[in-house]
C-alpha cells in the first residue's frame, strides 16, 4: 500500500562519495535480488541532513510491497529512522507531519498521538513528551547511525547498517509500514504447516480462556492480530529449511532447541511455537535413552511435545498469572499458553501424512533406526510410571507396527502450543555467548559457518543490547570477544545500567520465588533451570528495561489449587530443586551465578544482589500469606481448607527452629505440635507427615528461616 504518490525512480544524479567505486558490488554482496538497492544506498549516503522529500520517498518504498523486496523495504525503514534522528526534538511541526504520515498521529487530532501508543510502551500521548521518547527508542541503534555522521564513511559502517536492517524486531517504524497479514504470510512462508485439532480440554481448564483474553487485551493491535492469525484453525507449524537460526530473526529456530520463536517487526513481544520438530525429512521421532542414559519422560517424543504436559502448563501458568496479579497488582514474569492443538498430520515430502501412518512407517526409517525399541521401552515405562491404568495406556486392538504406533501415540499425544511472553535469550545460552568462546559457539558450532571480526562484533553488540537495553559504545575497539564485552561493560554508563538491571532482576527472582513459596508451591526446578529462564529487553514507560522471564511450567505444582493440603514430604524436595537452580550447587551454575557472570558484577554489588533477592523473597512470601489469609479474591483461588491451614506450617516450623537442636526441647516440640495439629483436625497421616517433613528437611528450613 502506498501513500498515493508514484514510487520514485531513483537515479545517480549526485556526486559520488568514497564508496561509489564499489558501491554496487558491496550492496550486491549484502542484498540479493534487487539491483536497485545500490541506487537507494547511493542516494542515502549523500543525504547528510534531514530532507522531507527523501524521507517521504523512503516511506513510499517501505510501503510498496508490490514494487520492492522485503530486504529493501527494511533497509528503507532504517534509512527513514536515520533521517528522523537528524531532526531536533524541538521541531514539533515536522515530527507531527511525519507521525501523521506514519499513522502514529491522526491528521485531524488535537496534537496528540494515538492513545494506543501506550500499549506499545510509551508513557505519554502528548506530542511534546512523545517525541523525545521516540527519539530515545530510535537511538538504540546508534551503533550504526553514528558511523554515518563522520566525514569518511567506511565500507564496514555500511555493511553494519545493512545488517542491522535485517533484524525486523529492531526496526521501530517497520510496524507502521507493513500490515499484520503481510507479517503472518512471511512467518508462515518460513515454516511448514499441517493440520491440527483444537485441544478443548486445555481451554476448559480454569482461568485458561480468561488469561488468553487478558493477554490479547494487553497486546498492541498489531501483535494481537498476528497472534490470532497464527492460532487460527489450529494450524501446526514445523521447522523448514527456510527457518533461520540467527538471533533476532523474524522467525527463528534457536540453536539447541526444537521450538520456533516469532519476533514481529518493531516489537519487543515474542511468541513461541512449542515444539516444531527437528530439521530434516522427518520432524518427529521416538527416543528412550542417549548414551545409555534414559531421557526424561517429556523427551521421549523426539522433536515434539506431549499433550498432557502442554495441557498442564496451560492451566498452571494461567492460574499462577491470575494469582500473582491479584497479590502484586503487576503481571507475573512468566510465559503463558495462548493455544493448544493436537497434531493430526505431519508434513512429509511436500504432503501431509496422518500421524499414525507416519509413526507406523517411522519404525523402518534409517534416520530413526532404534525407534521400534524406543517405542516399546517408552510404553513399558509409561505404564510403570502411571500407578494405575488410564485411557492413555490401554492395549491397542491391533498388533504389529500399527499397534505399536497407536499405543505410543496414545500415551504421548503429540501436541503443539503457542506461547506469549517468552524470550529466546535463555540464561545458559546468553552466558555462553558472552564468554570468550561465544562467537565460536554461535557461528562455528551453531550455524556451521566461519566468522570475521566484524561479524563477531555485531554479535556482541546485539547480545549486549539485550542484557543492557541500551549500549553506550564510547569508542570501544573490538580486539577479541572477551576484551570487547569487558570493555563495553566497563564504560561508566553501561556499568551503571548493568548494576541497575542486575539488582532489579535479582529482586524479581526473589519476588517470584517468594510468591511460590508463600503458596506452598514449587516447580521441581523446571521453571528455574537456566535453560528455561531468560532475559528480555522491553520498551516500557518510555525507556528500555531488562526483565527476567520464567518459562516451561509443565511440572509446576500449585498447592491449594490442586489439593486441599500441603504435603511437605513431596513439596519440600520440589522446592529444594528450585533452590538449586536459583543458587547453584557444586559444579552446576544457577541463575545467580550466571547473572553475575553476564553482567560482570563486582563483589560489592554481588552482595547487594543477594540481599535484594532475599529481601524480595521475604516481602513476597509475607505479602502472599497476607493476601491468602485476608483477601477474598485471592482466597477464591484456593481450596478453603488450604487457606485455613496456611499459617500452621510457619507456626510449627518456627517453634522447631527455636529448639536449636536440643533433644529434650525437640521432644517437647513434637508433643506440642501433635496436640496443636490434632486440635485443628489434621488426620494422623498428614500430622505425621508434617513432623517428619520438618525434621527431614531441617537444613532447608534453616536456610530460609528469615522469611518466617
Amino acid at each position: 500500500m502506498t501513500t498515493g504518490r508514484p514510487v520514485p525512480c531513483l537515479d545517480l544524479s549526485v556526486n559520488c562519495c568514497s564508496l561509489a567505486a564499489r558501491l554496487s558490488e558491496l550492496v550486491g554482496e549484502e542484498i540479493d535480488g534487487d539491483g536497485r538497492a545500490s541506487t537507494l544506498v547511493h542516494r542515502f549516503l549523500h543525504h547528510r541532513r534531514y530532507q522531507r522529500a527523501f524521507s517521504l520517498e523512503l516511506l513510499d518504498i517501505a510501503r510498496a510491497a508490490q514494487f520492492w523486496t522485503w530486504d529493501v523495504r527494511r533497509l528503507a525503514v532504517l534509512m527513514l529512522e536515520h533521517q528522523i534522528l537528524k531532526l531536533s526534538e524541538d521541531d514539533a511541526v515536522e515530527f507531527g507531519f511525519l507521525l501523521t504520515k506514519l499513522g502514529i498521529k491522526g491528521a485531524n487530532a488535537d496534537g496528540d498521538v494515538r492513545h494506543g501508543m501506550r500499549k506499545e510502551g510509551y508513557s505519554t500521548t502528548k506530542l511534546a513528551g512523545f517525541i523525545p521518547e521516540l527519539r530515545r527508542r530510535l537511538e538504540r541503534l546508534n551503533r550504526v547511525h553514528l558511523a554515518f555522521d563522520k566525514a569518511d564513511i567506511s565500507e564496514q559502517a555500511l555493511r553494519d547498517f545493512i545488517h542491522a536492517a535485517r533484524s525486523d524486531c529492531k526496526l521501530t517504524l517497520m510496524r507502521y509500514v507493513v500490515t499484520p497479514d503481510e507479517v503472518v504470510d512471511r512467518i508462515v512462508g518460513q515454516l511448514k504447516t499441517s493440520t491440527g485439532v483444537s485441544d478443548t480440554r486445555a481451554y476448559n481448564l480454569p482461568d485458561v480462556r480468561g488469561e488468553i483474553e487478558h493477554c490479547l487485551e494487553r497486546l498492541p493491535p498489531f501483535e494481537a492480530h498476528i497472534l490470532r492469525s497464527l492460532c487460527r484453525r489450529s494450524t501446526i507449524y514445523w521447522v523448514s529449511a527456510a527457518t533461520s537460526q540467527e538471533i533476532n530473526a523474524l522467525v527463528g529456530y534457536p540453536l539447541n532447541t526444537v521450538v520456533a520463536v516469532v519476533k514481529p517487526p518493531g516489537s519487543g513481544v515474542e511468541f513461541e511455537l512449542k515444539r516444531v520438530g527437528v530439521k530434516g525429512r522427518l520432524p518427529l521421532g521416538a527416543v528412550f535413552s542417549r548414551d545409555g542414559v534414559e531421557v526424561p519422560p517429556t523427551h521421549r517424543l523426539y522433536g515434539g511435545s506431549m499433550g498432557y504436559y502442554l495441557r498442564w502448563e496451560a492451566g498452571t501458568a494461567a492460574r499462577l498469572a491470575k494469582i500473582y496479579r491479584l497479590i502484586h497488582q503487576v503481571e507475573a514474569p512468566i510465559s503463558r499458553t495462548h493455544s493448544v492443538s493436537t497434531i493430526y498430520s505431519i508434513p512429509v515430502n511436500g504432503r501431509e501424512e496422518h500421524i499414525v501412518e507416519y509413526f507406523r512407517k517411522l519404525q523402518d526409517a534409517p534416520e530413526y533406526e532404534d525407534t521400534r525399541v524406543a517405542m516399546h521401552r517408552s510404553i513399558h515405562a509409561f505404564r510403570q510410571e502411571s500407578s494405575a491404568s488410564t485411557p492413555s495406556v490401554v492395549t491397542p486392538a491391533v498388533g504389529g507396527d500399527l499397534g505399536l504406533a497407536t499405543a505410543f501415540l496414545g500415551q504421548v499425544i503429540p501436541t503443539q502450543s503457542i506461547l506469549t511472553g517468552t524470550t529466546s535469550f535463555r540464561l545458559d545460552r546468553l552466558a555462553a555467548y558472552l564468554s570468550a568462546e561465544g562467537p565460536t559457539l554461535y557461528f562455528e558450532q551453531g550455524l556451521n559457518t566461519s566468522f570475521s571480526r566484524s561479524q563477531a562484533k555485531r554479535f556482541a553488540d546485539e547480545l549486549l543490547e539485550e542484557v543492557l537495553g541500551v549500549v553506550t559504545l564510547q569508542g570501544v575497539v573490538y580486539e577479541n570477544h572477551a576484551q570487547y564485552v569487558d570493555a563495553i561493560l566497563s564504560v561508566p554508563a553501561n556499568r551503571a545500567r548493568a548494576d541497575r538491571h542486575y539488582l532489579s532482576i535479582m529482586r524479581e527472582i526473589g519476588t517470584f520465588w517468594g510468591t511460590l513459596l508463600g503458596m506452598r508451591s514449587y516447580s521441581n526446578g523446571e521453571s528455574f533451570v537456566a535453560r528455561n529462564v531468560g532475559l528480555k529487553s522491553v520498551w516500557e514507560g518510555g525507556e528500555w528495561r531488562v526483565k527476567i522471564v520464567f518459562m516451561d511450567h509443565d511440572t509446576m505444582y500449585l498447592t491449594g489449587r490442586m489439593c486441599r493440603d500441603f504435603h511437605p514430604l513431596s513439596a519440600i524436595p520440589g522446592m529444594a530443586y528450585d533452590d538449586i537452580h536459583i543458587w547453584g550447587f557444586r559444579c552446576a551454575r544457577g541463575e545467580v551465578e550466571l547473572l553475575r557472570t553476564m553482567f560482570r558484577i563486582d563483589p560489592t554489588v554481588e552482595c547487594e544482589g543477594h540481599a535484594a533477592l532475599r529481601d524480595g523473597l521475604k516481602a513476597a512470601y509475607r505479602k502472599t500469606h497476607e493476601a491468602i489469609c485476608h483477601d477474598p479474591d485471592v482466597q477464591g483461588c484456593f481450596c478453603r481448607q488450604f487457606v485455613e491451614r496456611l499459617p500452621d506450617w510457619d507456626e510449627i516450623a518456627v517453634r522447631y527452629l527455636n529448639t536449636k537442636g536440643d533433644s529434650s526441647t525437640r521432644e517437647a516440640w513434637r508433643e506440642e505440635t501433635t496436640r496443636l495439629l490434632k486440635a485443628k483436625g489434621y488426620p494422623m497421616e498428614l500430622l505425621s507427615e508434617h513432623l517428619t517433613g520438618i525434621e527431614r528437611h531441617a537444613s532447608f528450613l534453616e536456610k530460609y528461616s528469615f522469611i518466617y
